[in-house]
């Protein structure tokens, strides 16, 4: 929202998340990875854990599971993840890396490194940090 003239702290946030995507799906696109900021996140999740479900993945990147399903369904058909019946639960799947998967966490790191430093550039490792912080906490005031 707009007051007298100015943009509201929410509406920063949001428009610098959807900057910060646009640019790591930039960044992605001319390394040749074939990925989006949203399989990003899940990679990320199964490099940290593998065998967790869908819904765990969902809670982790924060999406619904509608979205993961589609994220998932795109990663299984590019030969990234694959999806395994879970033996404790019939109606749910466990998600592992295939060896493609894992391979990635080399090539993409650097790249989501860069991307980083050029979209904070204009701050310094103080305000960066400062930053950090403060997002995460009014994060936790949700819960």
């Amino acid at each position: 929202m707009n007051v007298a003239g100015e943009t509201s702290t929410s509406s920063l946030i949001a428009q610098m998340a959807l900057h910060i995507k646009a640019e790591l799906n930039n960044a992605f696109q001319e390394s040749g990875a074939n990925i989006t900021s949203d399989q990003w996140g899940v990679l990320k999740c199964l490099w940290q854990e593998e065998g967790i479900s869908q819904s765990e993945i969902a809670e982790k990147v924060n999406k619904d599971k509608a979205s993961v399903t589609r994220i998932l369904d795109i990663m299984q058909k590019n030969k990234l993840i694959t999806r395994c019946d879970d033996e404790r639960d019939r109606r749910s799947y466990r998600i592992y890396l295939t060896e493609e998967g894992k391979s990635l966490e080399g090539k993409l790191k650097p790249v989501v490194q860069a991307t980083n430093r050029r979209v904070y550039r204009n701050l310094n490792e103080y305000e960066r940090q400062e930053l950090q912080k403060l997002l995460l906490k009014l994060m936790k005031s949700d819960e």
